[in-house]
């Protein structure tokens, strides 16, 4: 084989490549968008997709589930990572204060 057959070759085999479109690389904003939460917070999530928070919750009530759920987070990280999702970028909770305590409920 001579050199041009070669390089007519790769160049086949370079366009074939480009046209199976292997983009390996991903934005970062992808790769946090891929990324699914983990500890408390990521918890607190599954609780909402669960249904949990249809309701107004307190958060004793939320450290109570996450314990029976097996998750037993402290209250002041419970609440911090509520107030996380009450906030932008997520807001997907609401908090509404009744009788001196914050209830969290799922923004419809």
């Amino acid at each position: 084989m001579d050199k041009k057959e070669i390089i007519n070759k790769i160049r086949d085999l370079l366009n074939e490549l480009e046209g199976l479109g292997l983009d390996t690389k991903k934005s970062k904003k992808q790769k946090i968008e891929d990324k699914t939460p983990t500890g408390c917070i990521g918890s607190i999530e599954v609780l909402i997709n669960e249904g949990f928070f249809e309701k107004l919750r307190t958060v004793s009530e939320v450290v109570d589930k996450l314990k029976e759920e097996g998750q037993p987070y402290s209250r002041s990280l419970v609440s911090m990572n509520l107030l996380n999702l009450v906030k932008p970028p997520k807001r997907t909770l609401r908090r509404i204060k009744e009788e001196k305590q914050w209830n969290y409920i799922v923004r419809s």
